[in-house]
């Protein structure tokens, strides 16, 4: 709807200018997959490791210096960062220095240098998700050659009540899923992250935790260095 706007009377003439009240468009479904795909990162761990191949994103970068969230499952096999590395999108492969566990969820932050530049997500919302919702999420599966996949319009089927959750998990959705895909972030219409997969899948439902669940425990410090 345009409404016009005063703005002056010039040589005995009312001017005005229409102004136009735009929503702002959602993105398609490709559009949010070609963004995702720049801070979306492969992790991968030791050959004798049972879990250590997973996904993760980049969601901090101060100079050369990068944090990923990811799941901590899928880094809790060694206390020694670098038995992980991250692998960017442009092929490079960086060596893990830092882990650090959010406390009571299975979330876990790590840390890459680089001194090329990448992508930094944008961290949503997840408290305004309704049953029903579209969202997405993409990730690396590890089976070789862990290509990109991206899952477009899956659908939010509920929450586990509060009292009931376990390791930070309230998020059930719809969609297929394959190992190494533990720690892919779901997005919403926007591209924005709104929370982390990390369990489920094969035949029943997948769950995920929210991302002000990670957010709130980022801001009050509860991060630990484990030692296993």
């Amino acid at each position: 709807m345009n409404r016009p706007l005063l703005i002056g009377i010039i040589l005995g003439t009312i001017a005005t200018i229409p102004i136009v009240q735009t929503v702002a468009s959602r993105l398609t479904g490709t559009e949010i997959s070609d963004q995702a795909k720049l801070f979306i990162v492969q992790i991968n761990g030791q050959e004798w490791m049972s879990k250590g191949k997973g996904t993760g994103t980049i969601i901090e970068q101060n100079g050369k210096n990068y944090q990923v969230l990811t799941n901590w499952h899928v880094v809790s096999e060694s206390e020694k960062p670098n038995d992980y590395t991250v692998k960017t999108i442009d092929g490079n492969t960086h060596s893990v220095t830092d882990i650090q566990r959010l406390d009571g969820v299975d979330l876990a932050i790590i840390a890459f240098s680089s001194r090329n530049s990448y992508s930094v997500a944008k961290l949503g919302d997840s408290g305004n998700l309704t049953e029903g919702q579209k969202i997405h999420f993409a990730g690396y599966p590890a089976q070789q050659p862990r290509s990109y996949l991206f899952y477009p319009d899956q659908n939010i089927n509920g929450f586990i009540p509060a009292a009931s959750v376990e390791d930070g998990y309230e998020i059930i959705f719809t969609g297929a899923i394959v190992p190494g895909m533990s720690g892919s972030p779901l997005l919403n219409e926007n591209g924005e992250i709104i929370g982390v997969y990390g369990r489920g899948g094969f035949g029943g439902p997948l769950y995920g935790i929210a991302i002000n669940t990670a957010k709130q425990l980022i801001a009050s410090g509860s991060l630990s260095t484990p030692s296993l």
